[in-house]
């Protein structure tokens, strides 16, 4: 062990910059291998099959779906990137680290709420939660409920949430204004509130 520290105090010693000796794949510097979530930056509400962006008008024959996405950070800096090789039968291929590439660090879901300003159906009056009604699209191209997708899911996925309303309002609710509220097991809660939208049967 102390052959090496010394090489390496050799190395800075005659002006060698370890970080360029260690990265012979010339690998681009990452801010962080981890990925700490900020908050929710944007989400939209839409039809199914609808283009992804938020629609003022609803057209409940296609039923409703939904988006988040988060606000995220890069944590974990180095200063030195983290080449890999992968050996062939002829050559070796350089694989560089990128920022994120472990994912989301400490962010856990601990609860998901789905607070209705207006009143839903006959079950849930203004100011309910009605995430009993979401199923959440999962990495394995299922679906699950509010409570097995939080059972589910080791840490929250980093680029967001897609989800959709399964139940559709009473036949004389003509609007709909939504927030989310998440909390994540470290403590962390975040909200976003959904632009009002016009239903359309």
């Amino acid at each position: 062990m102390r052959k090496y520290k010394l090489f390496f105090i050799g190395l800075i010693l005659i002006g060698i910059p370890a970080c360029d000796w260690l990265n012979p794949c010339n690998c681009s510097p990452v801010q962080g291998l981890y990925i700490d979530i900020l908050g929710i930056e944007s989400g939209y509400i839409t039809s199914n099959g609808s283009p992804r962006s938020q629609r003022d008008t609803l057209d409940l024959n296609h039923g409703i779906r939904m988006n988040l996405a988060y606000s995220i950070n890069y944590i974990s800096e180095t200063e030195c990137s983290k080449p890999s090789f992968n050996w062939g039968s002829s050559a070796y291929a350089c694989s560089c680290a990128m920022n994120g590439e472990s994912g989301v660090k400490s962010e856990r879901y601990s609860a998901i709420r789905l607070i209705s300003a207006f009143e839903y159906d006959s079950t849930h009056p203004a100011g309910s939660d009605v995430a009993d009604y979401l199923l959440f699209n999962t990495v394995r191209l299922t679906q699950l409920n509010v409570q097995d997708y939080i059972k589910d899911s080791d840490f929250a996925r980093s680029y967001g949430e897609d989800f959709i309303l399964d139940q559709l309002p009473s036949s004389d609710v003509d609007s709909l204004k939504l927030t989310i509220e998440i909390d994540f097991t470290n403590g962390e809660s975040y909200s976003f509130n959904y632009p009002k939208v016009f239903l359309k049967r």
